[in-house]
This record gives structure tokens, sequence and C-alpha cells, in this order.
């Protein structure tokens, strides 16, 4: 009995990742020194996340993740440019049924056309909503600040940015006034619940860890209901705000080759 009692929780389980997509937690950390922008890359339709560096143009250089080969250029998913901005971006609830899908543009598209997190935000109210047209989640961040971005259309949506904190986010709408895009997004109490979760076991460990660097980032991806068998990539970029040369540090969990942490 108890082996048929363990393949009803995995296919339960499985049939609740598989209607509510691609469950990424992310998480953004700036003080004085330093801003650390990190994301678990999960994903069920396939096995690997796909690390590439791409000079558009022969004057942006950016490097990120993809999990298509034939996309990897231009549908990278999380990255950071030379001048070190980081995107990573969260899907929004069942994100294959969101409204004006074909209008999404991934970070890849903003890494090319922005320079800070300012920049970006500026273009955004400037335009009002332009580059949110399709629901998304997305944080941004560079030596300056970070923001977190949550829309559901180019009215719906909110912007907080910090100058010094922590931000995180999994993938439901979680600030208040925006709650009700997860019903829009047909969105289960339980699946919100779920993703909820995963946010609040991220505030507590980044709360209750004073000193924040690359090594607490790297314990966070292998926390319990956080470092999963879909995620298909451990990302941290650090910037730090001296001189030093940004840096990507990832691991590619699901590997055939090598599961070590790597730094570009």
């Amino acid at each position: 009995m108890k082996w048929l009692f363990r393949i009803f929780v995995i296919l339960f389980f499985s049939s609740i990742t598989a209607n509510y997509t691609y469950p990424c937690s992310s998480a953004a950390y700036i003080d004085s020194d330093k801003t650390i922008l990190w994301i678990n890359f999960d994903r069920t339709d396939v096995s690997e996340a796909i690390y590439c560096e791409i000079k558009p143009f022969m004057c942006y250089g950016v490097k990120g993740f993809s999990y298509k080969s034939k996309l990897r250029e231009d549908w990278m998913s999380h990255g950071m440019n030379e001048y070190g901005l980081a995107i990573t971006t969260q899907s929004p609830p069942n994100e294959e049924q969101r409204p004006n899908a074909k209008y999404y543009r991934p970070a890849g598209d903003w890494l090319k056309k922005f320079k800070t997190v300012g920049e970006a935000l500026l273009e955004i109210e400037k335009k009002k909503g332009y580059h949110l047209v399709a629901p998304l989640f997305r944080i941004l961040a560079d030596r300056d600040r970070i923001a977190i971005i949550e829309a559901y259309s180019p009215s719906t949506y909110k912007i907080v940015s910090l100058e010094s904190g922590y931000l995180v986010h999994t993938n439901h709408y979680r600030f208040p006034e925006l709650f009700d895009c997860n019903e829009k997004m047909n969105a289960k109490p339980k699946q919100t619940e779920g993703s909820e979760g995963r946010a609040r076991i991220l505030e507590r460990f980044l709360e209750k860890t004073e000193n924040k660097t690359i090594e607490t980032f790297k314990e966070i991806s292998l926390l319990p209901g956080i470092g999963r068998k879909i995620t298909i990539a451990n990302i941290i970029f650090y910037i730090p705000h001296n001189n030093e040369k940004p840096k990507v540090i990832y691991r590619l969990p699901q590997s055939k080759d090598n599961t070590n942490w790597i730094t570009n």
C-alpha cells in the first residue's frame, strides 16, 4: 500500500505543477557593497538549461539562460548585460493561456535595450506600460537598485524598487491590489498557496541571514521546497559596487556532464 500512496503523491503534485507551468523562485538583494540577483530556473518540459553569451550588433554583451537551443539568442529568460543590469523572469499562472502572449518580450530583449534599472522603469512609465502588454513577473537589478514588476496589462501593474534590502517572488500575483489577477489567470487556490509558501520560505531565510553573500544564495538554491526535481538551473548574478567585473555563477543540476557551480 505504501508504494501506491507514493505513486499517488507523485502524480498529484506533478499534475499541479503541469497545470501551473513553471514555478521559478527568485530573489534580489542590495547593500552598500554589492547587488545579488538569484533564481531557480524551473521547467517541466525540458531537462537542461542552456547558458549562452551573445554580442548583438557587436556592442552589447549579454550573458544568460534559455531553455531551447533554437531560442538561445532571442528567447533568453534570465540574464545580465555588460553594464551590470541583470533580469530574471518568473512565469505567471498558466503561462500558456495568458492574454496577448504573442507580445511578450523576453529578458534578452530588455538587456539589449536598457543599461540600468532606472532606464527601464522610466521607459515603462513614459510609454504607459508599453513593455507590459503580456502578463509577466520580472526582477531587475543593478549597482544602484533592485526592482520587482508584477504586470497583467499596460494599465494593470505595480513596480516596487529598493536601494537597500531584498525582494522575492515566485509565480503568482503577490501585491494585494493585483491579487485578483490570479483568478483572471485561472490559478487554483492551492496553486497560489503553494507559490506563496515558496515565497515565504525565501523571506524567512533571508530575514534570519545577517550577512548575505554568494554562498547564502547557493544555500537558498537547495532549500527544501525551493530546490526541486524540475529545477534546470540555479543562477546567481553578482554585481559588485566597485570596479570589479560582474559575475554569472550557475549550476545545471540536470546536466549529465557537470553539476558543480560554474563562474563566468
